[in-house]
C-alpha cells in the first residue's frame, strides 16, 4: 500500500455508527501503519510477555519458581528495566532514524480514541506528556535522561516529544476536545521528575493539581452548578502558580 491510499488526516467519519462501524471504517486496509521496515521475523520479542519455545511455556505454567527465575535471569541477559530493553552499544540516532509512519500511526490512535468515547457517550480528554526532557536541559539533566532505551540523541528526543504535544494539540482543536497541556505546565522542570519522565511526589501533586483545575469546570456542570466550559484546545499556563 502507498502513502497516496491513506486518507487525508483531517478526514471525519460520521458519529452515528456502531462501535464496530468506526473500528472497520478507521482501520480498515490501515494495518501497515505499524512499522514496516522490520520484518517480523527478526523483530526482538520482550521474552516477558513471548513464550521462548514450546517447553518454555510449559514449565511457566508448571512451576512459579521456574516463572521467577527466568524473570530475574531475563532482566539481566537482556538488560531490562521499567523502560523495557537497552539497546546494545552507545546507541544515539538522529531523528531521521525513526520511521515517519510512527507519529501518523500515533495521530490515528488519538482520533480512533476520541472517535470511539464519544460514541459510547464518554468525553474524551487529551493530555500532552510531561518529561524532564526540554530544549533548555542542563549538562546535569541530561545525564539523568537514559538516551540508550530510546535510542536518540538528545535533539532528536526533544523533536520527537515536541511533534507528539503537536500531534495531541492538532487533534484537541480537530475534534473539539478537552486539552491538558501538561507538557507545557511541567516539562523540564528539574524538582518536577525523579528520572527524566517519571514524576517525583511534588511533580504528582503538581500534575494531580493541573488536572483538578482543569477538570473542576466540567465536574460542576455534571451537577448542573456551573456554566457550559467552552472545549477547545487551550494551553494550560506554564507557570500556573509553581515555582
Amino acid at each position: 500500500m502507498e502513502d497516496s491510499d491513506f486518507p487525508e488526516q483531517n478526514h471525519r467519519y460520521s458519529r452515528t455508527g456502531s462501535l464496530r462501524d468506526i473500528c472497520s471504517k478507521r482501520f480498515e486496509k490501515r494495518l501497515d501503519l505499524y512499522p514496516r521496515n522490520i520484518p517480523a521475523s527478526r523483530a526482538f520479542k520482550d521474552p516477558r510477555i513471548h513464550y521462548r519455545n514450546g517447553v518454555d511455556r510449559w514449565l511457566c505454567e508448571l512451576s512459579q519458581l521456574y516463572t521467577v527465575v527466568r524473570r530475574i535471569y531475563y532482566k539481566r541477559q537482556f538488560k531490562i528495566d521499567r523502560e523495557g530493553v537497552r539497546k546494545s552499544g552507545n546507541t544515539q540516532l538522529p531523528i531521521s532514524a525513526l520511521n515517519p509512519q510512527a507519529f501518523r500511526q500515533y495521530r490515528l490512535a488519538l482520533e480512533v480514541f476520541v472517535d470511539l468515547a464519544r460514541n459510547i457517550g464518554a468525553e474524551p480528554i487529551l493530555l500532552t506528556q510531561a518529561r524532564l526532557v526540554h530544549a533548555t536541559n542542563a549538562a546535569a539533566q541530561k545525564e539523568r535522561i537514559d538516551y540508550h532505551h530510546v535510542g536518540l540523541n538528545h535533539d532528536a528526543l526533544v523533536e520527537t516529544f515536541d511533534r507528539l504535544d503537536a500531534i495531541v494539540r492538532a487533534v484537541a482543536t480537530q475534534k473539539g476536545a478537552t486539552m491538558i497541556d501538561a507538557s507545557a505546565a511541567l516539562s523540564g522542570k528539574d524538582w518536577a521528575f525523579y528520572d527524566y519522565v517519571h514524576l517525583s511526589p511534588q511533580g504528582s501533586a503538581a500534575l494531580a493539581q493541573l488536572v483538578a483545575d482543569r477538570l473542576q469546570p466540567a465536574l460542576k456542570l455534571s451537577h448542573g452548578t456551573a456554566k457550559q466550559p467552552t472545549r477547545t484546545d487551550t494551553a494550560v499556563s506554564a507557570g500556573n502558580g509553581w515555582r
